[in-house]
């Protein structure tokens, strides 16, 4: 039997020359849903929260949908609503899987959203 996965992580990653910042956190879950994951997007002009979909950037509303397919694919079980991404990793997910998964969705949003010159937020 494997050990419960216990992580509790706070990750800000910050993209300024996009004008958007970005929250994952990780909660530890109950033993049938696994380890809860959240991601939330904040525009940093304003500090305040920002909207998944296309009015409010294109950039964002085209890439929400696929990191829910994404993140599907690597076992996480998520939604996505304007405000955020949330979901469950499988409860069978091991700790060194649970940073696998965080470090790869950290790396996806530094390769969408550093490279952009300018806000990508409308």
């Amino acid at each position: 039997m494997t050990a419960a996965v216990r992580a509790t992580l706070d990750l800000d990653l910050v993209f300024p020359t996009a004008g958007v910042g970005f929250t994952v956190e990780v909660r530890p879950g109950n033993a049938a849903e696994g380890s809860l994951l959240r991601l939330r997007l904040r525009g940093l002009e304003d500090g305040k929260t920002a909207r998944f979909h296309r009015e409010s950037s294109y950039a964002l509303g085209d890439f929400v949908g696929g990191l829910c397919r994404w993140l599907n694919t690597k076992g996480v079980s998520v939604t996505h609503s304007e405000q955020e991404v949330s979901g469950h990793f499988h409860a069978r997910y091991t700790l060194p899987q649970t940073l696998q998964t965080v470090q790869e969705l950290c790396q996806m949003l530094e390769d969408k959203f550093a490279a952009y010159p300018h806000t990508i937020l409308t």
